[in-house]
């Protein structure tokens, strides 16, 4: 019997490694491609997550197995890579290697038979947990008709009351089903990854031509490693994420851009509940305080970067931590924890180098003082300042803290957009909440901390955050960063203040099983006010998950419009598909040039090498730009920047959003030699030839 099992699996998996390998090498539809990477992500993931967790149902064993073998193909690829370049080739080995290893896990495994408690699911269980469900995908399919390409500052204004309305509802529905244990954790586990999806995917359903500048730098750079096989310079960050995303899209079929902008709003959907819902026992109370940490305004997991990526995985360590802590020690979580840790060091090393710190301090728990405590953090706060300062050291610039301080201060001050003067009362009482949020969620941490009955535990979560808080603050206050803009200095800085920040969900979840446990013993009136008030400051949460736009905040934020791809064209297009000039514009267009071309053209300048859009924003080619917009839109600033380019063409793009636009708009005609007009009215092109 033993036999015949282990030639079914070995079967499944040769089959399965020969469809992946067709997949790979052959120009087949995105729908079959699709079946194929589905039908590889599910034997392998199932039998690594059976091998892992023999003891639990089907769907947790084949979430976890699926995270530890996309955990393991980066890092096998990686070092691949670095020597040799990316490849149809090395897509190919992976798979062989990932089919061995599956089968080798087959043998390894236990053949005892786990018993799993099986719970019936009658019609009116179901029922319960349906509902929420098709409110959720409701909500997704109202998103979904209402993608917009044009000037688009917030998300909401594409959304009003009734959509809110619908969502608090839903959300009512799986805070009270989970109180009353209405249905099967199953069903609402699904449902809660569901009402993930809908709250973290908001923005990229509903901005058509993507969302944010930094992912499009990300996603042209691994379509350029896919279609060059390697990208330079050569850098040891970043590589984790275009690893697993050019896997996947070899495999799969789906484009690059679509994986990327997915990944993290789907890995978070997914695994925050995953993690919290096996921390808890697989319990209803897990999936109670999932759906509340969104009390937590998680908008560091709403687009794909390296750096939130890692932070999802550093989040996602830190509640596997908190877990763990006082239980026997498994091999497995070594494991998961190792896998999490070479992932996070070979995608971002801002965050890679600090938990791997924390990790050691981890393993080392057992044998550290409580005095120690401190001395550990004062370890975390300076390991990554003087990493940086030793890496970079002939291009950094070091300060004294006190030179600009403002640069940490101004962290916690409200956005300079957000004008309270004469704005409507109810929201001038919105905002004041809005300005609360970060210090009750830390004050719902604290709580969590106190309350933990492991006082270690609760030493080392706060040793821990106050290290990477004090890491961010050194760099903000001591280091300046090249080819950056003065506005952009402070953006290490807060992604170690975030990293502290979400370090401590934990605790957050904890205090939430505390809040179910009281609930579910008042009285039902109490019970109901209690969820009505808890899913009211959620969706207000939600609502400050995203850049807002009203009466109050003024965000100037903006995404890729239809207008500003029609211009990028149209420059292409006029001058052959030969970029022999340079366009100087705002960073949003810039980059959409770049999402539209790639890595097309650099010029060659004094400075090393230039793109022939004057991004990034530190750049000198910048400054030619801002001379356009903040003095004069005069020629005589055109013709510096073809000097400094080596070119006799140039365009100047002014859009609409940027103010005084009707002013700078004509002033430009005046000494262009051509100008259009795209959209309605929303983009001029200004062509200058010497």
């Amino acid at each position: 019997m033993k036999n015949s099992i282990h030639i079914k699996y070995i079967t499944t998996f040769t089959l399965v490694t020969i469809l992946a390998l067709f997949s790979i090498y052959t120009n087949i539809s995105k729908i079959a491609g699709i079946l194929i990477f589905s039908l590889f992500t599910l034997t392998h993931g199932y039998i690594w997550g059976k091998s892992w967790i023999p003891k639990q149902s089907a769907i947790p064993q084949f979430l976890f197995g699926s995270l530890l073998l996309y955990l393991s193909i980066p890092i096998i690829a990686t070092p691949v890579y670095w020597f040799f370049g990316w490849s149809n080739f090395l897509a190919s080995g992976i798979i062989c290697l990932i089919s061995i290893l599956s089968i080798y896990l087959i043998h390894k495994k236990s053949n005892t038979k786990a018993k799993i408690k099986r719970n019936t699911l009658d019609l009116k269980k179901l029922i319960w947990g349906i509902i929420p469900i098709l409110g959720s995908l409701l909500l997704l399919g109202v998103l979904y008709t209402k993608q917009y390409g044009g000037t688009l500052y917030s998300p909401w204004t594409l959304v009003g009351p009734k959509f809110f309305t619908v969502f608090a509802i839903t959300t009512i529905l799986y805070l009270f089903i989970a109180l009353k244990q209405k249905t099967h954790p199953m069903l609402l586990f699904l449902g809660s990854i569901i009402h993930y999806i809908l709250i973290l995917s908001v923005a990229i359903i509903l901005f058509k031509n993507g969302y944010g500048y930094d992912p499009v730098i990300h996603q042209a750079s691994e379509t350029y490693i896919r279609d060059h096989g390697m990208i330079s310079p050569k850098n040891p960050y970043y590589l984790g994420q275009y690893m697993l995303v050019l896997f996947i899209s070899a495999l799969s079929h789906i484009s690059i851009i679509s994986i990327d902008t997915l990944l993290v709003p789907l890995l978070a959907s997914i695994y925050i509940p995953l993690f919290l819902w096996h921390t808890y026992g697989y319990k209803h109370k897990a999936l109670w305080a999932t759906i509340l940490l969104t009390l937590v305004p998680l908008s560091w997991f709403i687009f794909t970067t390296p750096f939130n990526l890692t932070l999802l995985f550093s989040t996602l360590v830190a509640l596997w931590i908190w877990h763990i802590w006082d239980k026997p020690h498994r091999k497995q979580d070594d494991l998961l924890i190792g896998l999490f840790t070479i992932m996070t060091l070979i995608t971002h090393a801002i965050a890679g180098i600090p938990l791997a710190i924390i990790i050691l301090a981890w393993r080392f728990k057992n044998q550290t003082k409580t005095y120690l405590y401190p001395l550990y953090s004062i370890l975390l706060a300076i390991a990554l300042p003087l990493g940086l300062i030793l890496y970079m050291h002939s291009e950094l610039r070091v300060i004294m803290p006190w030179e600009e301080l403002d640069v940490f201060i101004s962290f916690f001050k409200k956005p300079h957009w957000e004008l309270f003067d004469n704005a409507p009362r109810h929201l001038q009482l919105l905002y004041h909440y809005k300005a609360l949020i970060p210090y009750i969620i830390l004050t719902i941490m604290g709580v969590g901390l106190f309350y933990t009955k492991k006082e270690k535990r609760s030493l080392f979560f706060l040793a821990t955050s106050f290290g990477l808080f004090f890491s961010g603050a050194i760099i903000a206050t001591i280091i300046r960063f090249p080819n950056m803009a003065n506005y952009e200095y402070g953006n290490y800085a807060k992604r170690l203040l975030m990293m502290a920040y979400l370090f401590l969900l934990p605790a957050f979840a904890s205090t939430m099983i505390y809040l179910y446990h009281y609930i579910k013993k008042q009285k039902h009136i109490i019970q109901y006010i209690s969820i009505f008030s808890l899913v009211i400051l959620l969706t207000i949460s939600w609502f400050f998950t995203y850049p807002t736009r009203n009466a109050l905040s003024y965000y100037t934020g903006i995404s890729i419009r239809n207008a500003d791809k029609e211009a990028v064209h149209f420059i292409h297009e006029r001058n052959d598909n030969t970029p022999d000039y340079i366009v100087l514009t705002n960073q949003m267009v810039g980059v959409t040039a770049m999402k539209e071309f790639g890595f097309l053209k650099y010029h060659n300048v004094a400075h090393g090498e230039q793109y022939f859009y004057s991004i990034p924003t530190g750049a000198p080619m910048y400054s030619y730009f801002a001379h356009m917009v903040y003095d004069e839109p005069k020629r005589a600033w055109m013709i510096q920047a073809m000097d400094y380019a080596g070119v006799n063409k140039a365009y100047f793009i002014h859009t609409s959003y940027w103010s005084p636009a009707a002013y700078l708009r004509d002033e430009a005609k005046k000494e262009a030699n051509a100008w259009w007009t795209f959209g309605a009215d929303e983009v001029w092109v200004y062509e200058y030839v010497r």
